[in-house]
């Protein structure tokens, strides 16, 4: 993503591949500072461009245009690769000292993914996942509560692979994290879960007493091309119209399909009846434009159309509503991406866009507003360098209709 937050504050990525991070105070005062080239001319990076970013709750992972892997945060559960021990200071599990915090980013060497360069990574709750150029999975982070990992029941410390028999031995060309789960797609269409299930993030109604599904399952309700004879039974789309995105966030995910159809899960977190995926509206809805990319927040999912207008489909009743873009007389959007109640887009021109409620001190802003033009000289979001065709397939994470690789950038 081009834009990303966690506890810590907003982390976002421009054009020229640097990092920059800020907080807003309720006089809405923007302090913007670059972490890519700080003082005493130390390189954070090691002189990389960064190109997407990913957050957790208190943890934070970016990936560069040379395909390596660096995080930062907070490291209790292991959630940043790194070995470092966590030093108990009181009775509660949380209760550390600052080494478990890793101030500057932490580079993970690709030795640790196979020598395979990183094409993307996304953050849970305190754990991570990377999917790699050979189409392998790589997670490390808590699983003993939750098995977000895919790996049973122990802590990875380090980025371990999930086996890819675990995946049919189908390439992956998409993860994404929820809080406590994790989604992966298949270069086949097919989306695989795993992790808690406790108010419906597999898209399934698991045995009671067992909410938490350990190694990656099948999600047969969704339309593929790999699992034809599942997706019909199930009633989704037609099989040539396969998935070709996945998101997830807190307890929420959604999926995009080929001719931008959307299906989202769960809608009611506690009536186990609506966990299943289901698809937002027909081939009429978002005024007949194809949807290109989702993002889930605490209440609602974002979606951003293909004529560049940005939406708002409500959990349960799956209303859309629009509410930005060309005809609120914007720049189109290209990406966007949420955090518990506050959501951020990104247009064409680089422009950054907030709304919601990003701290409990202020009103929430129902609409987008103008947040940034434009940091240090640059433009929000590394598409801008790129042909069209690529950016889309940046906005959108590896999209095959855009005919997006897991090559690299």
């Amino acid at each position: 993503m081009a834009v990303v937050r966690g506890c810590n504050g907003v982390v976002l990525v421009t054009e020229r591949g640097d990092v920059w991070t800020y907080k807003e105070v309720p006089e809405r005062d923007t302090r913007v500072t670059c972490v890519t080239h700080p003082e005493a001319g130390v390189e954070i990076y090691d002189g990389e461009r960064i190109f997407m970013v990913a957050a957790g709750c208190m943890h934070y992972a970016c990936v560069s245009a040379k395909g390596s892997v660096f995080t930062w945060g907070r490291n209790e559960e292991h959630q940043l690769g790194t070995t470092f021990e966590p030093v108990l200071v009181g009775h509660n599990r949380y209760s550390y000292r600052q080494s478990t915090t890793a101030d500057r980013p932490v580079r993970l060497d690709k030795t640790l993914f196979g020598a395979s360069p990183a094409v993307m990574v996304a953050c849970g709750g305190v754990h991570t996942v990377v999917l790699t150029a050979a189409g392998g999975v790589w997670t490390f982070g808590q699983t003993c509560h939750t098995n977000p990992t895919g790996h049973g029941t122990n802590i990875i410390r380090v980025p371990t692979l999930i086996p890819v028999e675990n995946f049919d031995s189908v390439p992956i060309v998409m993860v994404a994290a929820g809080q406590a789960h994790t989604v992966v797609l298949g270069d086949d269409g097919r989306v695989w879960t795993c992790g808690s299930n406790r108010h419906g993030q597999q898209g399934r109604v698991t045995q009671q007493g067992r909410d938490r599904v350990h190694a990656p399952a099948l999600l047969d309700a969704l339309p593929s091309r790999g699992g034809a004879a599942q997706a019909q039974a199930a009633g989704a789309c037609a099989t040539d119209d396969a998935v070709v995105l996945v998101a997830a966030d807190g307890d929420k995910s959604a999926a995009v399909t080929h001719r931008g159809a959307l299906w989202v899960w769960p809608r009611h977190a506690s009536d186990s009846s609506t966990w299943h995926p289901v698809r937002v509206g027909t081939d009429s809805a978002f005024r007949g434009s194809p949807v290109l990319m989702v993002a889930c927040a605490q209440s609602h999912w974002l979606v951003v159309c293909e004529d560049g207008a940005l939406w708002k489909v409500d959990n349960g009743t799956l209303l859309q509503t629009c509410i930005g873009g060309p005809q609120f007389g914007q720049p189109k959007f290209v990406t966007v991406s949420a955090y518990r109640k506050q959501s951020f887009g990104v247009t064409e021109d680089g422009e950054l866009y907030t709304w919601g409620q990003p701290d409990e001190r202020w009103a929430a802003d129902e609409l987008p507003r103008l947040t940034l033009r434009q940091v240090g000289g640059a433009r929000i979001g590394p598409c801008h360098s790129l042909s069209q065709m690529q950016a889309l397939a940046f906005a959108m994470g590896t999209h095959c209709r855009l005919g997006a690789s897991t090559a690299g950038p």
